[in-house]
């Protein structure tokens, strides 16, 4: 079946100029563009501005399709909206999510509304795949965030890619975690590899990028990535500047202060970043800096220096660039505050006396250097003992017990297995968003997954339509914002034939209303504006219809290289 998009603005993920089209589609590809006369195209223009007024008869349609002699034409009237590729989630945590059995529907289908169509996964140093499978380290895949069912395990990326291909939502292209193989190769608590254990882990991530991953990953706030060596670091990031893929990265630290470095001296968000500064300049690597964010009120200032060390990499020639959400707040591990050292100890050493009064001076101290505390801490998921903490503020129930935030939360930590998740405040302001979203350097993402327990991070339900909501507001072209979303993250991941209006592209398409598209009323309701989604040529979600059968089993697997 064909399906001819008529009447159509359309906005091509280039970052160009939209214009009038007919769009024919046969199955999954895009197999013409009818470009209108420019005359045609102006009285359109003309004839929609005249209905926007209040007189909906003036605006003439084509109503009669162009191919209504051929019965295998299905005909799409675009008129009045905007016609754009499927968005590209440039950081997503779903890749834990695509092989479930029980019903992995719901952990995409609140991004396929927002009109995603396509993810980056593997993110943050930790992958569904890139792995030994005969490692005894195996359980604690996905560190404190994720866990795999050894019925979904594939450590062979060719395998993973195998697997997903046609048996997921949405289009799926993966990094390898550094963290996935560490882990590994050595266990997560390893701090310094054995040479053997060393080549193995590269031999892993090395065989990944052979078997079309997209280049791989680093989390340097989480365990194992954490212990790291600068050399180790170097070799890694080697692999990806020899088959050309990208190096992303989770940094060491994302404030003015934190566990990271020594209390004082230079900002710990920009030493992280000068980190990064060396590690592209050593190796040439094509570095994403994931999550631009800026935690504590009192690292908002730095926004300028950490933009400057971006800005200075790209000057002299090399391919780095960052992705950002329009979010003020994030979800992570409750450990995010707490030094490693303090993690790595057994119970009853971290119960002494001197061990308590030591940490609990380094969380005072930091959170005052932040401008960053208790009060902008909300639980998402306290773990299974204290289900009643779920969507609560720390700060809000040690007022209610009567207790300090800091015992509060040390109990959380223990009582969870450190393993409790919180959605964390003062990430970022609104004037810090709107610098973000234009910056030349910038793509966009949602870091969000749906969470089978506690409170969702409404990520998951409206990231983009909001990204677009606020360049309407901000006069920005729809074509810049659009292109973030679709083109330029296809090209900075290298992505196939996708993330572009083009014949001959997969036909991942959205309709849009750009007069209206915007979150929802509510945190859980569906975007405004998202119209009609398709993914590969197939139609998944409709905002009169809801979401539809099809889009179970229509993703596709992407290979990079």
């Amino acid at each position: 079946m064909k399906t001819l998009f008529q009447n159509a603005k359309v906005v091509d993920g280039s970052g160009g100029q939209a214009f009038f089209a007919d769009v024919l589609v046969d199955g999954d590809r895009i197999v013409e563009i009818r470009r209108w006369p420019r005359s045609r195209a102006f009285q359109n223009e003309k004839n929609t501005a005249i209905a926007s007024e209040g007189d909906a008869t003036a605006q003439k349609k084509d109503d009669v399709c162009a191919d209504s002699n051929d019965a295998n034409v299905q005909c799409v009237d675009v008129a009045g909206k905007v016609l754009a590729p499927g968005f590209i989630d440039a950081h997503s945590h779903n890749d834990w999510f695509c092989l479930r059995r029980d019903g992995r529907e719901r952990f995409f289908d609140t991004f396929i509304k927002q009109g995603i169509t396509s993810m980056v996964m593997g993110n943050c140093g930790f992958s569904a795949t890139g792995f030994q499978e005969d490692s005894p380290y195996l359980d604690d895949l996905g560190g404190e965030l994720f866990h795999l069912d050894p019925s979904e395990r594939f450590g062979s990326c060719e395998e993973w890619l195998d697997a997903v291909d046609k048996n997921c939502p949405v289009n799926t292209t993966t990094l390898l975690g550094h963290g996935t193989a560490r882990l590994a190769a050595a266990g997560l608590q390893k701090v310094e590899l054995s040479p053997k254990e060393e080549e193995n882990m590269l031999q892993t991530l090395e065989k990944g990028l052979q078997e079309g991953a997209a280049g791989i990953s680093l989390g340097l706030m989480y365990l194992p990535g954490i212990s790291a060596s600068m050399g180790e670091l170097e070799k890694v990031a080697s692999l990806c500047a020899k088959y050309d893929r990208i190096l992303t990265v989770h940094p060491r630290a994302e404030s003015k202060r934190s566990m990271s470095y020594s209390l004082l001296g230079r900002s710990h968000l920009l030493r992280a970043m000068d980190e990064l500064d060396y590690l592209t300049r050593a190796t040439g690597c094509h570095l994403e800096l994931s999550h631009l964010i800026f935690v504590g009120r009192s690292t908002w200032k730095d926004v300028d220096e950490a933009l400057e060390i971006l800005e200075n990499l790209e000057r002299d020639g090399y391919k780095v660039g960052f992705d950002m959400y329009p979010k003020n707040y994030g979800m992570s591990v409750i450990t995010v505050v707490l030094p490693d050292w303090y993690q790595q100890l057994d119970v009853e050493a971290r119960k002494s006396p001197w061990v308590q009064f030591k940490l609990r001076i380094l969380i005072a101290i930091t959170t005052r250097l932040l401008g960053f505390g208790f009060a902008d801490i909300k639980l998402a998921y306290a773990g299974e003992k204290h289900p009643e903490y779920n969507g609560r503020f720390i700060s809000e129930i040690a007022e209610t017990e009567g207790r300090k935030p800091v015992d509060v939360y040390l109990n959380i930590c223990e009582d969870s297995d450190f393993k409790a998740r919180v959605l964390m405040g003062s990430y970022q302001n609104k004037e810090i968003v709107d610098r973000l979203m234009v910056h030349p350097q910038s793509i966009y993402m949602t870091d969000a997954w749906y969470e089978e327990k506690g409170v969702q991070y409404d990520s998951i339900y409206d990231a983009f339509p909001m990204l677009l909501r606020f360049a309407r507001e901000k006069q920005i072209p729809i074509e810049d914002t659009v292109h973030r979303m679709t083109g330029k993250t296809a090209e900075r991941f290298r992505i196939p034939k996708r993330g572009f209006i083009r014949e001959g592209y997969f036909a991942d398409l959205v309709i849009l209303d750009p007069a209206t598209v915007a979150e929802g009323a509510e945190t859980e309701d569906s975007p405004v504006g998202i119209e009609h989604v398709y993914i590969n040529g197939l139609k998944v979600y409709d905002s009169d219809e809801g979401l539809l059968p099809e889009r179970h089993n229509v993703g596709r697997a992407i290979r990079i290289g």
